[in-house]
């Protein structure tokens, strides 16, 4: 898998992923091609998206990394969100971090699906996913 994410909207963001099937994939790199088998197009929305997943992985958001890298404000942008996480106890926001604590830090998956959602209707166009023979 290949991932090329940049939060600038002027850039392209993209994931590769290699063929599934081994005997394709050693086709292909025994005929020198890249065993692509799917590229995937990102917004800038789904490149955050994956930085928040990865963070949200490290049970930690650094608001400071996020403003540095997508120029906006972490807590104004998912309010709603951390509130509720607030309020469950599964988060606290302390100096530029929010830190998974108590049940957040196992309910990391639950917490990204939270996130995830947000966003569904984007992220689920089917135009987002592209055959390799297409490009």
């Amino acid at each position: 898998m290949n991932i090329r994410l940049q939060p600038d909207g002027n850039k392209d963001s993209f994931l590769a992923m290699n063929k599934r099937n081994l005997a394709a994939y050693m086709e292909d790199v025994t005929d020198k091609r890249k065993p692509i088998g799917r590229v995937y197009f990102h917004t800038p929305e789904d490149v955050k998206l994956c930085w928040i997943f990865q963070a949200l992985q490290e049970l930690c958001v650094n608001m400071a990394d996020y403003r540095a890298v997508f120029g906006s404000d972490f807590l104004a942008e998912y309010a709603l969100t951390i509130s509720g996480l607030q309020e469950r106890g599964w988060v606290v926001v302390r100096d530029d971090m929010v830190y998974l604590v108590g049940r957040g830090e196992f309910n990391v998956p639950l917490i990204q699906a939270i996130f995830a959602f947000q966003l569904s209707p984007e992220i689920n166009k089917p135009e987002s996913v592209i055959p390799i023979a297409a490009i």
